[in-house]
């Protein structure tokens, strides 16, 4: 059976995120600029890499390999023809981290936003306590109008994620990580236009 995010159309998503009254695509570019370079790490694993938003800020960084992971196979051609000069850099891999089975490569760094809320707190710290990053660097999105997507010519396409998502709240997301072993460094407010946040909130292993 298909995964909603498979039938979620790149063109429409793009174009919904990059709306002005949106605001999240540029929003999103320029915190993952700031992910992958704030913390010295050599590998990275980006969950959620979509069409590859903020990739072209691989390049001089000192990032030897990072994995893009995504559900959707559309997704990933597009960000693979995008990104070609970043090859062999860049490795792309389709993967359900929903699923039972999933398992994430071993990394520095892990950056995961606006995925929590369609993995589920419990299952994405399963993941993180086992691949055990040394850094974590996530986004949420908290949203003012109790509406998880932004009304735009595009919103219709996102209607079957309404059965994949929930809400994720700071605090649930901070002491689920707690749990396993890690420490909040890293907490900023992004305000967008619709009135919601995006929350950056980034995580240290204790041991790190």
């Amino acid at each position: 059976m298909e995964h909603p995010w498979e039938q979620v159309p790149l063109e429409e998503y793009e174009a919904h995120m990059s709306l002005p009254v949106v605001g999240q695509l540029g929003e999103l570019n320029r915190i993952m600029r700031e992910q992958l370079t704030d913390y010295p790490a050599r590998t990275a694993l980006i969950a959620g890499v979509a069409g590859g938003n903020g990739l072209e800020h691989i390049a001089g960084t000192p990032l030897q390999t990072v994995y893009g992971i995504d559900i959707n196979a559309g997704y990933l051609e597009a960000c693979r023809k995008r990104y070609a000069s970043l090859e062999p850099v860049l490795i792309l891999k389709r993967m359900d981290l929903a699923s039972g089975d999933a398992s994430l490569p071993i990394t520095d760094l892990v950056i995961a936003n606006l995925v929590v809320e369609y993995i589920g707190v419990d299952p994405f710290s399963r993941l993180i306590g086992q691949a055990r990053p040394a850094y974590l660097s996530s986004v949420i999105q908290l949203n003012s109008d109790g509406g998880f997507v932004s009304a735009s010519p595009y919103e219709q396409a996102f209607a079957g994620l309404t059965g994949v998502h929930r809400d994720v709240a700071e605090e649930e997301w901070t002491a689920a990580l707690f749990r396993i072993g890690y420490t909040p460094i890293l907490r900023q407010e992004h305000p967008l236009p619709t009135g919601k946040r995006l929350m950056r909130l980034d995580y240290r292993r204790q041991e790190a």
